[in-house]
């Protein structure tokens, strides 16, 4: 399933142009919002398609990285769980505890975020670099610290000289 993720990543970057999830989804015309609605802890982020219109709403009170992968987190479902979302009319992808998810349909859209907020290269220029460890490599890549398990678990299935990841935790989105 990784090498599926990975084709429509490189087919998103190629047709939008962008690694910014805020121009991805207004490329793609999805409605997008912010709410003040919920507690930082609370409701991470939903999507959902309804009438045609793709509606993104993410928690306002998360931080900016959080937020950020949030954002490219409920558009990966869009692209990736569109038949899913439009099966059923009141279907919504609601991410309380995105990280906290171990299902299907969290693991592929934390494959496609990995892949698509983080190039290859950059990747391993920051890894290959002696005074790196896995916390600030994340950091350096602004990104939650999970995430950086399924973009190496992507890479290393793709070829990658790159470490094994122990596991990979769908969790990363309740924490910081």
């Amino acid at each position: 399933m990784t090498d599926f993720i990975y084709s429509e990543v490189q087919r998103c970057l190629k047709k939008y142009g962008t690694r910014n999830p805020y121009e991805f989804l207004a490329s793609m015309k999805v409605v997008f919002r912010e709410t003040t609605r919920y507690p930082e802890n609370g409701l991470k982020g939903f999507c959902m398609i309804m009438f045609g219109t793709m509606y993104v709403t993410v928690n306002a009170n998360l931080d900016d990285v959080l937020k950020k992968t949030t954002t490219a987190h409920e558009g990966a479902h869009i692209i990736v769980h569109r038949n899913v979302i439009l099966s059923n009319a009141t279907k919504m992808m609601k991410d309380f505890d995105i990280f906290n998810a171990s299902g299907r349909y969290e693991n592929e859209a934390n494959f496609f975020v990995a892949d698509y907020l983080l190039d290859d290269n950059d990747v391993m220029e920051i890894i290959t670099d002696g005074d790196m460890d896995y916390f600030k490599t994340a950091k350096v890549l602004c990104i939650p610290a999970p995430l950086l398990d399924f973009k190496l678990y992507s890479m290393m299935r793709r070829g990658f000289a790159v470490k094994n990841v122990d596991g990979l935790n769908s969790r990363f989105l309740g924490t910081k």
